[in-house]
């Protein structure tokens, strides 16, 4: 028999070893403080640092591909720099970076000029109306709010006591200027190409120089959406679009539109709602069916009583609520009034300021006997005092009309360009100012759609206590 093999006793295996707890990671800090509200917000790549002095850094380690200008364009909400062009030269400054090269892949570089603090809400940071003498400012277009000029021209305003910037949210072609989340707005491809990109940082930079910002919604002359949707537009009496560039004022889907904006300006912190060519059509409205007669309304009642509707949502968010009305209703004509829509009297009970648009050169000629009216910045006088009377002496026809509401004041739109006024200049601008003073206005504001405002800078002059900080005017 052969013999078995003998195996040798099996080695015991060693027991096993008892887990290691693992470190907690670090917890992350509260989005309520400043560092945990920048760390939700980085990019990839970025890393919030401390500093010796207990500040905080944010250093970035740059990615595949990735230029100065899209690290600048990633951060710059985080940092106290307007434009991404801007911080992407200051990225390279501090960095000490060549000007021609891109960083390479796994660089670090500090990102500059971050936030100091936790940045209000767009509710916290609102400024509201002054408190002291009204509001005097100009109208700002988006594509200048939108570069580099936007900065030094408020801080040339606040030199000069100027506080309130007007900037659109809509013009009458009917494009948002910001990127706007109403479904309307979406639908026609109005608020594609925004120049503004983020609205409520572009109130956030005038805020911090104590300069207020109210939003301008052009309400019933929209060119896009009178041609994208022809059952808004204002209607032929053949039943069709009358296509002239305008809406029907009472339609209801038009008056949400309007609605809809102002509370998305307000939400982004806007400090006043400014409806503009809140009327009707004079022009090229020859076969215009309005559908008031079968519904027994006049316009100056459908004006009124979108502008009450706006105003209730205003009102919601303690926010003023301001009307553009145009120059010649101040005169008192029923036909004008009538024609436009546009009642003095009855719209001062429903905002916070009237803002008629006196500027002289829009007068006719042979208007108070002038044969250029252009050339006389007393119409602004005129005008004022004119708006002014109407509003006060104005007796309720109908009992709704009876209950005590604060009266609108009068803040005028005022001329800040040459067209018709052969003496245009810094003297026009400062007689304008004067005049409006004078006939009792709560302040005033410039109007210039070129955005020249050389004469304006030069006829307001900069308060003793800046006199020295002031910006040379351009």
């Amino acid at each position: 028999m052969g013999c078995a093999a003998v195996r040798a006793p099996a080695t015991p295996a060693p027991p096993a070893a008892a887990p290691q707890p693992q470190p907690e990671p670090p917890a992350a800090p509260p989005e309520n403080t400043l560092a945990g509200w920048l760390t939700a917000r980085l990019p990839k790549g970025g890393a919030l640092t401390a500093l010796a002095d207990g500040t905080i850094a944010i250093e970035h380690a740059v990615q595949d591909n990735e230029s100065l200008q899209d690290i600048a364009t990633a951060y710059l909400e985080l940092t106290q720099i307007y434009l991404a062009d801007d911080l992407a030269r200051a990225i390279r400054d501090t960095n000490q970076l060549p000007k021609s090269a891109s960083p390479e892949k796994g660089t670090k570089l500090r990102i500059p000029e971050i936030l100091s603090a936790l940045p209000k809400s767009p509710a916290e940071g609102r400024l509201g109306w002054s408190e002291t003498d009204g509001l005097r400012g100009v109208y700002l277009r988006a594509f200048v709010a939108a570069r580099k000029g936007f900065l030094p021209m408020l801080d040339t305003m606040a030199a000069r006591g100027m506080n309130l910037v007007v900037i659109d949210v809509k013009d009458a072609n009917g494009r948002i200027t910001y990127p706007s989340k109403v479904a309307l707005a979406n639908e026609i491809g109005a608020a594609g190409s925004p120049q503004i990109k983020n609205l409520a940082r572009t109130i956030e930079f005038a805020h911090a120089r104590g300069i207020r910002v109210a939003m301008r919604i052009v309400c019933f002359a929209d060119d896009l959406l009178s041609r994208k949707r022809g059952d808004l537009a204002v209607q032929h009496v053949q039943k069709r679009p009358l296509y002239i560039g305008w809406l029907d004022p009472s339609n209801e889907v038009v008056q949400n539109y309007v609605v809809d904006l102002a509370t998305e300006a307000i939400d982004a912190g806007a400090d006043e709602i400014q409806l503009d060519y809140v009327r009707y059509p004079v022009e090229h409205v020859e076969n215009a069916d309005f559908h008031l007669r079968e519904r027994k309304l006049r316009r100056t009642e459908v004006i009124r009583d979108f502008v009450r509707r706006v105003h209730t949502v205003t009102q919601a968010h303690s926010v003023p609520l301001s009307v553009d009305i145009f120059g010649i209703v101040a005169e008192g004509f029923k036909t004008d009034i009538e024609n436009l829509g546009q009642d003095p009297a009855l719209l001062a009970r429903e905002c916070e300021a009237l803002s008629p648009m006196v500027y002289p050169s829009h007068y006719p000629r042979g208007f108070h006997g002038y044969d250029e009216p252009g050339d006389h910045p007393e119409l602004v006088r005129v005008g004022v005092s004119n708006l002014l009377n109407l509003i006060r002496k104005h007796k309720p026809r109908h009992k709704e009309e009876e209950e005590p509401r604060e009266r609108a004041v009068v803040r005028p739109w005022i001329q800040g360009m040459p067209w018709h006024a052969p003496s245009f200049g810094p003297q026009y601008i400062a007689d304008q100012v004067g005049h409006a003073d004078k006939a009792g206005a709560t302040g005033w504001m410039v109007w210039n759609p070129s955005q020249d405002y050389t004469a304006t800078w030069q006829g307001i002059p900069v308060s003793a206590k800046n006199r020295r900080a002031a910006p040379a005017s351009k």
